[in-house]
């Protein structure tokens, strides 16, 4: 689908960015590996060090939606800072 798609398309554009805001389907837990793959790429491109990223879950209104606890275990994120 287009999210397959958009991961090639950032790579073009990676180098002029000031700041990143990584959003996350809440609901899609069937994502969740691939999107921890996708954010881990981030945090260890040399392109981009030293640029913020807001990671941002969405849905996250629903019922069903991953709490912050579940999302930040899955993706691995409770208190990265890098330099």
């Amino acid at each position: 689908g287009d999210h397959v798609q958009a991961g090639h398309v950032w790579k073009d554009y990676i180098a002029a960015v000031d700041s990143i805001v990584f959003l996350v389907d809440t609901i899609d837990r069937s994502r969740f590996a691939k999107a921890k793959e996708e954010l881990d790429n981030l945090l260890t491109d040399e392109q981009i060090a030293g640029a913020p990223i807001v990671v941002l879950g969405t849905k996250s209104d629903l019922p069903e939606a991953a709490t912050e606890e579940k999302l930040r275990q899955e993706l691995g994120v409770f208190s990265v800072i890098t330099e």
